[in-house]
């Protein structure tokens, strides 16, 4: 194994040589030779090593990065979506394909077997139904590649894209939207705990601040320290709160008078920042490809590696329509998934049993109870009792991790709306990167699930799995694609989920569960096209068709007491939400 792996290191080095001196279709040679050493050498690793496979395809990577800017070179655009394709959620794909993922040795040389692989690309798209629009970086300081494939299995368009520069950089762009689109989360502080705080201030220091900002300037325009002071008071809506609290317990006889106005602009100014930011990212991902887009129902989004904390749906374009007003939008770690996944989902039985879980108490965490998630979870049970023979339902102190995952073993269906925890450093106890579930604690433990105890589950083949939870889409992000939940539901056997990239609220949360769930089964609309018809009554919007072109998120109504505009951003709860698989 080691001979081998050194065998395929040495042909990435000749394949590079040859890109260095503009030798493209040598280079696609050498790098394809690399590919299939590559290949033999993980297929040696058989069953059961899923760790060791994911650390493998890390050293990998750079050979599949590097076939696709070659083929590129050479106007080869599909061939090098085939090499893209086989580059994604490699561990998961043998998980579930098995030995069909792996390429061929061919006496026709490397631009024989890539063909092959565009054509099965072409076949699932075309089993798909629906338009695919896929990403892959090159390496670094290479670019972003797209491709947009119809329904039919044409490639439409291909495009190398940059990512660097004012309003460019992707890594500043996702930060800030993350930022932005925080809100307090599940059992946070909601916008009625806003009303009536930022209501008497030093106009001069908050009007001076403002100015600072860059009062018309647009995002990426603003200086750097104004940025990071933005940055600071309201890395989430708690800092807006907490902020407004500081200037109110210092409130003296020095303070100017009560100004609705200066409120306004205060809140106002925070607002326009992720409606800046989803427009900057939607000009960069997806304007460069629109055209191919026009008239397509249904977008199935393939990212790549930090791509998948994108809030694809709530991108909005220039004309302030968003994504998901123009498609129904779906996610998916890679083509080769998403048909499996599609193939389990046709024939998953609803004989099987359902489960729900909300408000799990008490927890590991310092947060407060989720009322609002536990009512989520008796609405839910209510919709899914007529098509399900039984409904589990574990509220409280009934939602531990032991009942949770045996209830889940053979499930068909499974709700869950509690609080989620993501960590980003390795913990003081050992635990690792990733995303938790806090379930309810009980004896030596607490309750925390893990990706690892969702991993000792098999779900019915073809489960659907909501998980209502804040973040519940992240994780440890590697060559392989996002590993966390998400991952190990798809390996459990699920064939589409319900997950979030950003916090979300719990009562509006609620709400829009609500409406999906009464979508999908009471108008038999696929899992998508809830999501959207659910989106798009809740957040008040109209569908690309019937939208003007000034058109975007329309207010709801002012929650609580206090100011009429300041009106709760629906792209907080729905923008959050990607439906995979």
């Amino acid at each position: 194994t080691g001979d081998r792996g050194g065998e395929g290191t040495a042909l990435h080095n000749l394949a590079i040589g040859f890109e260095q001196l503009g030798e493209w279709s040598q280079g696609v040679e050498a790098a394809w030779a690399g590919l299939v050493v590559m290949q033999e050498v993980e297929r040696s690793l058989g069953h059961g090593q899923d760790a060791f496979r994911m650390s493998l395809f890390e050293k990998q990577g750079s050979t599949y990065r590097l076939l696709q800017r070659l083929l590129f070179a050479i106007n080869q655009h599909e061939l090098a979506l085939g090499v893209a394709g086989m580059a994604k959620a490699r561990g998961l794909a043998h998980l579930l394909d098995g030995e069909q993922m792996y390429s061929e040795k061919s006496e026709q040389g490397a631009m024989a077997c890539a063909e092959r692989e565009w054509g099965r690309v072409s076949e699932m798209v075309k089993a798909q139904g629906c338009t695919v629009m896929e990403y892959s970086f090159l390496g670094e300081g290479q670019g972003l590649a797209v491709w947009v494939v119809s329904g039919e299995g044409q490639l439409l368009c291909a495009k190398i894209l940059e990512t660097g520069g004012p309003g460019r950089d992707l890594q500043e762009l996702l930060s800030k939207v993350e930022a932005t689109m925080e809100v307090a989360g599940r059992g946070g502080l909601e916008w009625q705990d806003v009303q009536g705080v930022v209501k008497e201030e030093e106009e001069t220091a908050v009007l001076e601040w403002l100015k600072a900002l860059g009062e018309d300037e647009a995002l990426g325009s603003w200086s750097a320290e104004a940025a990071e002071e933005l940055h600071k008071r309201v890395r989430s809506w708690r800092g807006l709160v907490q902020w407004g609290l500081e200037w109110k317990r210092n409130a003296g006889n020095e303070r100017g008078p009560k100004s609705v106005e200066v409120e306004k602009a205060v809140v106002e100014k925070v607002m326009e920042m992720p409606d800046l930011v989803l427009k900057q990212l939607f000009s960069l991902l997806v304007a460069p490809v629109a055209a191919a887009l026009q008239g397509t129902e249904e977008l199935l989004v393939i990212p790549h590696h930090a791509l998948f904390r994108v809030p694809w749906a709530a991108l909005r374009g220039d004309d302030g329509v968003h994504l998901l007003q123009r498609h129904v939008v779906r996610v998916a770690p890679s083509l080769r998934v998403a048909a499996t996944a599609r193939t389990l989902r046709a024939g998953c039985s609803r004989g099987s049993h359902a489960v729900v879980v909300g408000n799990p108490w008490p927890i590991s965490a310092p947060l407060k109870e989720l009322c609002d998630a536990q009512e989520e979870a008796a609405l839910v049970s209510g919709i899914l009792e007529p098509h399900f023979p039984q409904v589990q339902v574990l509220v409280r102190e009934q939602a531990t991790v032991a009942a949770v995952t045996g209830s889940m073993q053979g499930a068909g269906w499974v709700h869950v709306a509690c609080h989620g925890e993501v960590r980003r450093a390795r913990a003081s106890d050992g635990s690792e990167v990733g995303h938790y579930l806090l379930l309810a604690k009980e004896g030596s433990s607490d309750g925390e699930l893990s990706k690892e105890e969702v991993g000792k589950v098999q779900l019915a083949p073809g489960a659907s799995v909501v998980l209502s939870c804040c973040q519940s889409g992240l994780g440890q992000m590697t060559g392989e694609g996002v590993v966390g939940l998400s991952r190990a539901l798809f390996a459990a056997g699920a064939g589409e989920l319900v997950v979030s990239v950003c916090s979300i609220p719990d009562a509006a949360t609620s709400r829009l569960m609500q409406r999906l769930y009464t979508s999908h089964f009471n108008s038999g609309q696929s899992l998508g096209a809830a999501m959207r018809a659910a989106v798009l009554e809740e957040a008040k919007l109209s569908s690309a068709s019937s939208a003007a072109p000034s058109e975007g998120l329309a207010p709801s109504t002012a929650r609580g007491k206090g100011s009429k505009w300041l009106n709760y951003p629906n792209w907080g709860v729905w923008g959050a939400f990607l439906v995979v698989g």
